[in-house]
């Protein structure tokens, strides 16, 4: 049966007509009419005007539809009831006397979605939003206008739905089992409280290429019961990934199957895929994916640096469990997340760090472990924050529920400008907050928190950092406050007990470390940090200048203590025996410091292991450096093969001394002419002993 009702009277009348025009065309003749120029909007043929017509026919399909007179320019297509692809034409017809019949028009696809044209009558309980208009393809984006008081849209391409938050859908890549010809059509969608969905808009078409599946390379897993696919050969921007291989399921997308492959903008995973491996399309040019529903795991990198990627598609009923740290990775585009699903039981912080564009990640209402309150998920009693989206912009308030901020929760939350943090949290773990660039202001940390974990505030940009008056903290993690480089000072309450390594290293303006005196276990002196009995020095703050003298009750400087410190010039007396790893690292290569040693060569305890070296930017050191009684300035040092270390690495600077200035180095004890200064000291003759020249200011 046909898809319309052909008419048979019309057939007869072209008969009649091409008889005529042969007979007549024997004596006199004729002109070619114009070639009609057709177009397809929704279910209306149209075509341009052509002067002298008589009429123009209509063929569907091979089969003439209708003659339609001279001052016809449209033709509705209502009629067609078959869901399927028609091909149109049209021709333009002479009078058989002056003109022949023009050419036949190039042929346009009209697909009829299914369903046919008509929509359900509108909720009468809610005023229906208006349906979008301007639907059209705009290179690989489809892009249609915007519809106010709109929640989303919902695309349907071939009779499958899609969904966006916005104005437009990537079709970048193609659909997998999509090709030809097909049409597309989209509804906007309604609050369900003032208004409900519109109606769909008028379909449009577009010409898909379906993706290729040569090239493809398998291995049998699970015991040979199974397959797992890997890019090998493949070639090309689409690829369609079989459900089956030798007559076995394909299970697993391999590590690093399609790692690389720029080009692949387009993947068809079957329903038998289960569990996509590590790095399996790490740095592909993916635009959208659609995951199966038999999808357990989602591992490491799987899709990161995708910075193409910007729509994730997991189906309703997924059965995803678990999304491996860092398995979205630097995927920046990613804007359009599906909602994870019920079934998620391992997610953590990690597994979206980079994907700068997203601004929520939305949990399934009935999953058991994790909930969604505008896009920040949390576990499911709201006490432990879990992973707030790196795009989302401005101020967040954590709420009064929560007790624990999780690990790597707000880690690279480059969007996140300040925060709250309630008296009701008392664990702030591993990189909370850590990279979170724009962070700012003031850092407030109330007195219910007794845990700060390591990389908690690592790398944020707060001013000022302020611990609550009856503070209960007992730990501060290392490297909590790395890299905080705008505060100036901070004050360590009595209850802190623990303080790890490098915990105030790379904070530039950094000048005072204030410990309360009712500390038992740490203390400072003068703004620099110590143990309570002042036989470590912890940490001296990196923007103190010079000069200063260590404290002659010291024995061990601790792990980076110096690092990346301003000090031009330092003694460390013999009283000095231990030396930790990185003390005086020099991470920027910005400091000027030069080490003057009482010591002749390097003490055992002074670090020197292999990568941990107490001076691994090897900054000059002055060995056997005679100091005064008090070990407060350089007196004298011998000139040796071996007394200066590393003087090309960096220029030597100049020791320092308490109300004088360094005018050079002589021959003699007293001397005042000088035969070196401190950058060529190193040119000094071996043998001699060089007297450091003051000079009172």
């Amino acid at each position: 049966m046909k898809k319309f009702i052909k008419l048979t009277t019309i057939t007869m009348a072209l008969s009649c007509i091409a008889a005529f025009v042969l007979l007549f065309s024997a004596c006199t003749q004729v002109v070619e009419l114009e070639t009609p120029q057709i177009q397809i909007n929704g279910p209306i043929l149209t075509w341009s005007t052509i002067e002298n017509a008589t009429g123009y026919i209509i063929e569907i399909d091979g089969d003439a539809a209708d003659i339609v007179p001279s001052d016809a320019t449209s033709f509705s297509l209502v009629n067609l009831v078959i869901p399927g692809s028609y091909q149109i034409r049209v021709r333009a017809l002479g009078d058989g006397i002056n003109f022949l019949d023009s050419p036949w028009s190039d042929v346009l696809i009209y697909v009829l979605h299914p369903g046919g044209p008509t929509e359900p009558e509108p909720d009468p309980s809610l005023p229906r939003l208006p349906s979008p208009l301007n639907l059209r393809v705009d290179g690989a984006m489809l892009r249609w206008s915007l519809v106010p008081n709109s929640q989303g849209y919902i695309i349907d391409i071939a009779g499958t739905e899609y969904n966006s938050p916005i104005a437009q859908f990537s079709i970048a890549g193609g659909f997998a089992g999509v090709g030809g010809v097909q049409y597309i059509r989209v509804r906007a969608v309604g609050d369900d409280v003032n208004f409900s969905n519109s109606l769909w808009s008028t379909p449009i078409s577009h010409t898909f290429i379906e993706p290729a599946t040569e090239g493809l390379s398998f291995f049998a897993i699970n015991n040979n019961t199974a397959f797992m696919v890997s890019g090998g050969t493949s070639t090309g921007s689409r690829i369609i990934i079989p459900d089956t291989h030798q007559g076995r399921p394909v299970t697993a997308i391999g590590g690093n199957a399609f790692w690389g492959r720029t080009e692949l903008t387009s993947i068809y995973m079957p329903a038998s895929i289960n569990h996509i491996r590590n790095g399996a399309f790490q740095g592909a040019g993916l635009t959208r994916v659609t995951i199966p529903a038999a999808v357990v795991r989602i591992e490491r990198d799987a899709f990161g640096h995708n910075d193409t990627l910007t729509d994730f598609i997991i189906p309703e009923n997924s059965q995803l469990a678990r999304i491996d740290d860092w398995a979205f990775f630097n995927a920046r585009a990613l804007t359009n997340l599906s909602t994870l699903p019920k079934t998620l039981s391992h997610f953590e912080g990690l597994a979206f760090v980079g994907t700068t564009s997203l601004t929520a990640i939305n949990i399934h209402p009935d999953n058991p472990n994790f909930t969604s309150i505008d896009g920040i998920v949390f576990n499911k009693d709201m006490t432990r924050i879990v992973d707030y989206p790196v795009g989302r912009q401005g101020h967040f308030d954590i709420p009064s529920t929560v007790t624990t901020i999780g690990q790597r929760a707000f880690f690279q939350a480059s969007g996140l400008t300040s925060i709250t943090i309630p008296d009701s949290v008392t664990h702030i773990n591993l990189a909370a907050f850590a990279m979170a660039e724009n962070l700012r202001g003031e850092l407030i940390i109330p007195n219910s928190v007794t845990y700060i974990g390591n990389n908690a505030f690592w790398w944020t940009d707060f001013d000022s950092i302020v611990f609550e008056s009856d503070s209960q903290v007992a730990s501060i993690g290392d490297n909590a406050f790395r890299g905080i480089v705008n505060i100036e000072k901070i004050d360590i309450p009595a209850s802190v007990s623990s303080i790890g390594a490098l915990a105030f290293s790379d904070t530039a303006r950094l000048t005072q470390i204030n410990v309360d005196s009712q500390n038992t276990v740490f203390s400072s002196i003068n703004g620099v940090l110590f143990n309570k009995n002042h036989t470590t020095l912890i940490h001296f703050p990196q923007a103190k200048s010079d000069p200063y003298q260590i404290p002659s009750s010291v024995n061990t400087i601790g792990d980076g203590a110096f690092m990346g410190t301003i000090l031009t010039s330092i003694t460390i007396p013999n009283t000095i025996t231990t030396i930790g790893i990185s003390a005086f690292a020099d991470p920027e290569g910005y400091s000027n410091l030069t080490i003057y040693a009482e010591a002749a060569a390097r003490p055992a305890g002074w670090n020197l292991t292999q990568n941990t070296s107490f001076n691994p930017s090897n900054r000059p050191i002055i060995w056997g450096s005679v100091l005064s009684v008090c070990n407060t300035f350089v007196v004298s040092f011998l000139r040796t093969a071996a007394s200066i270390s590393n003087p090309g690495n960096y220029p030597i600077s100049a020791p320092v001394r308490f109300g004088y200035v360094f005018s050079g180095w002589a021959l003699s004890e007293g001397g005042t002419v000088a035969i070196a200064n401190a950058a060529n000291v190193h040119t000094a003759q071996n043998g001699q002993r060089l007297w450091a020249v003051w000079t009172a200011v």
